[in-house]
Parts: C-alpha cells; structure tokens; sequence
C-alpha cells in the first residue's frame, strides 16, 4: 500500500524547474526546492459532504500570463480542502513558463502576445 506522502506530487514538476532555470539563467539547484513534496494529493477523489441534488461548488482557475499550473496549487488545494472543486488550466498557447499538451509534449514559450507591454 502506497503511503500518503508517496501519492503527494512535488510542488513543482521537475520540467517546469528546468524552464524556470532556463529562462531566468540561474542554476537548476537554485530551485531545487521546489521539488519538495507538496501538503496535498493531485486529482484526489471528491469528497460529497453535501446531499447529491444540491452539487459541488466549482472554481475554474488560469494562473495567467507567465504562470504555470504549479504557482498556485497551494492556493488551489485549499479552495479544494474548503469544498470547492477546483479546476486548474494548463495554457497551451506559448504565454506559459511551461506547459505541456494533452499528449505530454512540451509547449515552446513564445512569450507575451504582440504589443503587450509590462507595467508596474
């Protein structure tokens, strides 16, 4: 029997520490931390704590422009643990740190559409 600890995803997977590594030039151990394991369980069952008829409440949730799905699973995990189902895009359309397809292939970063400017 799998313990708990053994089904918990790390917090970020070991692609997206590659690309943030790559991106940012800074050395991949300089995010090693960030494969820790993380204090809940990706796709875990749904829990009903609500009479059937009534339903679930759902959150659909984009991490935005430069995001990956990772940034904010702790946020999302707790919307999860307060009884919502939570569920967390992936963009595959290059604005992502890293993203991969449905098949698991990597998305190349493209980078912010044409025009769009950072403002602070």
């Amino acid at each position: 029997d799998a313990t708990a600890s053994d089904l918990r995803d790390p917090y970020f997977r070991q692609e997206v520490v590659a690309a943030a590594s790559r991106h940012s030039k800074l050395p991949t151990w300089f995010f090693s931390f960030l494969r820790n394991k993380a204090p809940y369980v990706s796709n875990g069952p749904i829990c009903k704590k609500q009479p059937e008829e009534e339903g679930l409440p759902v959150i659909l949730f984009s991490h935005g422009l430069f995001g990956t799905l990772e940034m904010y699973s702790t946020l999302c995990s707790q919307l999860a643990a307060s009884g919502y189902v939570v569920m967390a895009l992936e963009h595959e359309d290059g604005s992502a740190l890293y993203a991969e397809d449905m098949q698991g292939v990597e998305v190349p970063r493209t980078g912010p559409p044409a025009g769009f400017e950072y403002t602070r």
